[in-house]
């Protein structure tokens, strides 16, 4: 925690489903700036959208859809569509160390499913991924630290990361939902 106060961030998966017999999902990243909130985060891949530190008293779903029409993703919708589509999931938890010191971060998730044809406005870098090249992202030193988590509880909740493929899985589970909101006060 910052200052002895727990943070608490807000993240929206974006994803896409296809009609079919695969149903293939397949999930949109954001590439943020140098120019990022952040010193240390700077020209790495997010989730669709994150709001790092939640204003007090906003309520999640609100602060989330205020959030992707900001990031103008979204031309010619409103934010009552998109609040009838966005699905809150739950949250991660997660310790950080970080340029400003060690603080417990808890991230709202919240999934939005859009159609195939589904193409972000422009004013950032966004890009099309399999489950498979999410995992990849995270992985790899490109991830938001913040955000793997997220995309890991992502992974699991859409069957993409299963005991089959990923024995530890319980141990991951038990890691990114631990309570640190409550344990850090």
């Amino acid at each position: 925690s910052l200052f002895g106060l727990p943070q608490y961030g807000v993240h929206v998966i974006c994803y896409t489903q296809s009609s079919g017999d695969n149903s293939e999902k397949r999930i949109w990243l954001r590439r943020k700036s140098k120019a990022s909130q952040r010193l240390d985060c700077g020209d790495t891949i997010d989730t669709f959208t994150s709001i790092d530190c939640l204003p007090k008293g906003k309520e999640v779903k609100a602060a989330a859809v205020e959030q992707l029409i900001k990031t103008e993703a979204f031309d010619g919708q409103n934010s009552d569509e998109i609040a009838r589509k966005i699905q809150p999931f739950g949250s991660v938890s997660v310790l950080h160390l970080s340029d400003i010191g060690l603080h417990a971060q808890t991230n709202f998730i919240l999934d939005l499913r859009v159609p195939e044809t589904f193409e972000p406005g422009m004013k950032e870098e966004f890009i099309l991924v399999t489950p498979q090249e999410m995992m990849n992202f995270v992985l790899s030193q490109e991830f938001d630290p913040l955000s793997i988590p997220v995309a890991v509880d992502w992974l699991i909740r859409h069957g993409q990361v299963n005991f089959a493929t990923h024995p530890e899985i319980s141990q991951v589970l038990a890691e990114i939902h631990r309570p640190l909101h409550k344990l850090y006060k």
